[in-house]
């Protein structure tokens, strides 16, 4: 009986093969991912997420033996080249993938924040005016012409708005809006009306722009810079279930996580705990839902 019982189990076992695992998709829309800048400044814009793809591997391969890293400029782009035509996880700037997924009625929970080479997890919008121009601080911008980057993109928008109003700018109700940083910088050097002009760009950017030589250096000078904002995040989409979301956040902010690991990723820190601001300060939110208005 007992060579029944195990030639059955045998038998049972060879004839149904083990479930691979299924493809985890994870777009990467980092501005600073080496496929999606350029390589102008030494030790910049040069992050290696299949570093951080085969470290996810490792921490459990049952569940995410088989990544497929999308790199792309938005969400909707990624969607589009990725094999399944879905993502799983999203790591990109916090305000941009706040928005695309309200855009696309897709709910999320957020994990992780990635610190940078100085161990912040934030960035900032630049005031930016011409070497020549003879303002001196914010508050001497009242007659100049303001540029403003996309509502989406909270540094060069809300917490530029806020900046003005602390010295005492009015922004008009619908500002001028550049679609991108470097159109921000052009717009101030080919000005040629008497009126001065001032624009407001994301830190990082500003480096590359100056660093790729699309503009020469010193031509644009900085003003003062907007309170910091959460720069990279990462989000999960809620269709995977809790346990996924959880081992995300584990295999990000796990100790497993190595000196190399960051050092690919230009990162002092790895990924931390994703923090919320509240009247108070900063608290722990390891799980922070999106507001869009339904599930993928």
């Amino acid at each position: 009986m007992k060579h029944i019982l195990l030639s059955l189990l045998l038998a049972l076992f060879f004839a149904v093969p083990l479930r691979a695992a299924e493809t985890f998709t994870i777009a990467v829309t980092d501005p600073l991912a080496k496929e999606l800048a350029c390589a102008c400044i030494d030790g910049f814009a040069q992050r290696n997420y299949k570093a951080l793809a085969d470290h996810i591997k490792k921490f459990d391969e049952s569940r995410f033996g088989k990544i497929e890293l999308v790199f792309a400029g938005s969400l909707r782009a990624a969607i589009e080249k990725s094999s399944r035509k879905r993502v799983d996880m999203i790591i990109g700037k916090d305000s941009v993938v706040r928005h695309e997924l309200q855009q696309a009625k897709i709910d999320a929970t957020a994990t992780n924040r990635l610190t940078d080479k100085g161990g912040e997890v934030g960035f900032t919008g630049l005031v930016v005016v011409a070497a020549d121009d003879p303002a001196k601080t914010v508050a001497d911008l009242k007659k100049h012409r303001l540029i403003l980057g996309p509502k989406e993109s909270e540094e060069t928008h809300a917490a530029a708005i806020a900046l003005f109003k602390k010295h005492g700018i009015s922004v008009p109700e619908k500002p001028e809006i550049a679609d991108n940083n470097t159109e921000a910088c052009f717009t101030i050097l080919e000005n040629d009306s008497d009126q001065p002009v001032a624009a407001v760009v994301s830190d990082y950017a500003f480096a590359l722009i100056e660093g790729c030589d699309l503009i020469e250096k010193g031509a644009l000078r900085v003003l003062d810079k907007t309170e910091p904002v959460p720069f990279i995040s990462v989000f999960v989409l809620d269709s995977e279930n809790s346990k996924t979301v959880q081992q995300v956040y584990g295999a990000l902010f796990t100790g497993y996580s190595t000196p190399k690991l960051f050092e690919a990723l230009e990162s002092k820190n790895g990924f931390m705990h994703y923090t919320g601001r509240t009247k108070s300060g900063h608290e722990f939110i390891p799980a922070t839902k999106t507001e869009a208005a339904s599930k993928n």
